[in-house]
């Protein structure tokens, strides 16, 4: 007769066994869920901009052409918003106090921002209203985009910023280090002069100011992220902060609001007009990320008149202008609009608008390795698409490209899902 523990041992074995096995097999579903999660909720949310683009409740007519290039010069002149100064400032402070304290203290600061967003602006705004730090002099990186001549941008940086400094302490200032590189043959030299100055020259201290895309790059193939160890960014902007910082262009244009809902609350605080004035910007605030670019750019899509009713349509026929200047304004549900069919090298070419922040067609070459008429003809077709805009050089200079930065959004996740290298702003 076999004694009951003799089985019993047995069957705690093979329990145990399975026990194992199957917190195993739970630990690994954890794991592949963690790592779907992050992609799960961009498509989710993807879906949900898409399903809000088609409900949108109003059709209305364009503003006068005019009026839209009005509006987007007075854009464009917006100083930076004060909490992106005043987070400048404190941070400039506060890193400078600890390098002037402790020696092995880092010497630098990055401060990084959205490709879209133009962080030389920042610097100009913020330290130009700023009183000089006692004991610092000031030097500044004399650009406003990258040398026509790639191959003279060393001895450019030798003359405007890497001269010995004679140990007189000073504050220098490049105020986008994507001017400083190009992604060719050759085109890191630039980024390692700076690197050789940052590491062996302590009486200097660097504000640098890049976007997130360039500054990893840069961290893969020149290792920055050992050498500044300090970093900061750009925080998105709440709904009440884009409307402060778009007020002045805003106030010069009457939104007509709707009527209130049954129940709303007139007026929710001192800060909005109206309810609906305060959901506009919290719409804004969501499509938008918080970006000031991207949320400008969103804006001025969203405004629009107010067609006229049907018999007036009809009495006017022919002379009807489809510009209704008397009929109030308006504006829609701000939105994103959806990318057009991308092929593979549209995707080459846009990544590097992106990283780059800016780039003349000349370079733009040498960063795909393609000829410029062919370059060309494919950037013309993206410029029709509505993704690039053309931008002027500065005195005279080869215009410049960069992405349309309302598609910044779904070109970041596309190329994302595209395996391509991407910022994490």
């Amino acid at each position: 007769m076999i004694d009951d523990c003799q089985l019993s041992f047995p069957c705690l074995l093979v329990n145990s066994r399975f026990t194992k096995l199957l917190l195993m097999a739970i630990a690994q579903i954890f794991q592949q869920f963690g790592a779907w999660f992050p992609s799960a909720h961009q498509k989710i949310k993807a879906q949900a901009d898409e399903l809000g683009d088609k409900l949108k409740g109003i059709e209305l007519d364009p503003i006068p052409p005019t009026n839209l290039l009005r509006l987007k010069q007075a854009v464009a002149e917006l100083k930076t918003p004060s909490p992106h100064q005043e987070l400048l400032r404190a941070q400039l402070s506060q890193a400078i106090n600890s390098w002037s304290e402790g020696a092995e203290c880092d010497n630098a600061i990055v401060v990084l921002a959205s490709p879209v967003e133009a962080i030389s602006t920042v610097f100009w705004d913020t330290l130009s209203s700023s009183e000089p730090i006692d004991g610092l002099t000031r030097q500044w990186l004399p650009w406003s985009e990258r040398p026509g001549n790639h191959t003279i941008i060393i001895s450019q940086l030798e003359e405007s910023i890497l001269q010995p400094s004679h140990d007189e302490r000073s504050l220098v200032v490049i105020p986008d280090l994507s001017w400083c590189f190009l992604r060719c043959v050759d085109g890191l030299l630039g980024i390692e002069r700076l690197a050789d100055a940052i590491f062996s020259d302590r009486s200097r201290f660097w504000l640098i100011g890049c976007n997130h895309w360039s500054w990893l790059y840069l961290d893969r193939v020149c290792q920055l992220g050992n050498l500044v160890g300090v970093k900061t960014s750009i925080p998105p902007l709440s709904a009440i902060e884009l409307k402060e910082w778009l007020t002045p262009v805003w106030e010069t244009v009457d939104i007509q609001w709707g009527e209130k809902s049954e129940g709303e609350e007139e007026k929710p605080d001192d800060n909005w007009c109206c309810s609906e004035e305060k959901r506009y910007f919290e719409q804004l605030e969501d499509v938008s990320e918080g970006n000031r670019a991207i949320a400008a750019e969103a804006w001025l899509n969203s405004l629009g008149i107010s067609p006229p009713p049907e018999e007036e349509e009809e009495e006017e026929g022919e002379n009807q202008t489809g510009e209704n200047p008397d009929q109030p304004w308006l504006v829609d549900r701000p939105s994103i609009p959806e990318l057009p069919s991308l092929t593979k090298s549209d995707r080459f070419l846009l990544f590097s608008l992106i990283l780059h922040g800016s780039i003349s067609l000349p370079h733009l070459c040498m960063t795909l390795g393609e000829g410029e008429s062919a370059t060309q003809t494919q950037v013309q077709k993206l410029i029709r698409d509505g993704l690039i805009v053309r931008c002027p050089g500065n005195s005279g200079a080869a215009p410049r490209f960069a992405i349309n930065g309302i598609y910044y959004p779904r070109l970041k996740r596309d190329l994302d899902n595209n395996k391509f290298l991407v910022g994490e702003d």
